[in-house]
């Protein structure tokens, strides 16, 4: 379990846009964000997740060899004041196979959610609702795995990749991305089962946060670089690197900082504060919206 619980951490840590001294700088900041952010979460949690273990300990016997948690998935496990959801592959992964949501809650025990081939979901800070996305659409559940609403997208014109991306602290907004390819093309905005899209006719390229509760955004124009030659050329363009907020309800922007060729990794501490990476050093600085 210690395993799973530091691959929940380092997943998405490598990059290939960049040189061996950024690399391990970016792994580093970036490793040492994650654990931060979590590490209190998980010392509450350490008697769940041992019993999460026993109960994996008892299934055992049930389970085929090749019904496994689904590590290598981006979001295989959310951890949700006590319980903790996770992807479990189920089947013969060069085949047949299929993924299934459980959930497992301390006073409740083990409970399937949800089954289909390669989903993708997000659970609300409250435990209350589920959406998970499979097949292009999202799923919207409650907190027993019964579906509530479907939503698939026919309003747009062309088939995007859907991305189911947080909920708000009350579990009453969650926020996705349509996608082609890398690029986002709209943002969705799901609320009281209403949906609305957002064309994204940002900057916005490769990095970004969003505050489900306050609908402020915070991303920069830092690009998709998909190759080695293709980094190291932009890091000799010296190019310049804003990071913004907009507010997608205001259309309030605001420019907050900039880089030579440095990306931000911004994240939200509250609905007033962004951290991000400074551009003059590997600390980390913040930015309080009250105060701008």
């Amino acid at each position: 379990m210690v395993l799973i619980i530091f691959s929940l951490f380092t997943i998405g840590c490598k990059d290939i846009n960049t040189d061996k001294e950024d690399i391990n700088n970016n792994q580093t900041n970036e490793l040492k964000l994650k654990l931060e952010e979590k590490n209190e979460e998980i010392l509450n949690l350490s008697e769940t997740i041992d019993k999460l273990k026993k109960e994996n300990e008892k299934l055992k016997g049930k389970l085929s060899k090749n019904e496994r948690l689904y590590t290598n998935h981006y979001n295989f496990m959310e951890v949700h004041n006590g319980c903790i959801y996770y992807i479990k592959r189920v089947g013969d992964t060069d085949n047949e196979w299929t993924d299934e949501l459980w959930k497992y809650d301390k006073s409740k025990g083990v409970m399937k959610l949800y089954s289909a081939k390669g989903i993708d979901y997000r659970v609300s800070p409250n435990n209350k609702k589920i959406a998970v996305e499979s097949d292009e659409k999202v799923i919207i559940l409650n907190d027993k795995g019964e579906k509530i609403k479907k939503y698939s997208f026919n309003e747009i014109d062309k088939p995007l990749q859907v991305t189911p991306n947080i909920w708000s602290e009350d579990g009453k907004v969650l926020y996705g991305s349509l996608s082609d390819t890398y690029m986002i093309e709209y943002f969705f905005k799901i609320e009281n089962g209403d949906i609305t899209y957002i064309k994204n006719n940002l900057e916005l390229i490769s990095e970004y946060t969003i505050n489900p509760n306050t609908d402020w955004i915070s991303y920069s124009d830092y690009p998709v670089l998909l190759d080695t030659d293709a980094f190291n050329e932009f890091k000799e363009s010296k190019k310049s690197i804003k990071l913004y907020l907009y507010n997608f309800s205001t259309k309030e922007k605001i420019i907050i900082d900039k880089s030579v060729t440095k990306k931000f990794s911004p994240v939200w501490i509250d609905d007033n504060t962004i951290e991000y990476n400074d551009p003059s050093s590997d600390k980390r600085k913040t930015y309080k919206m009250n105060n701008g």
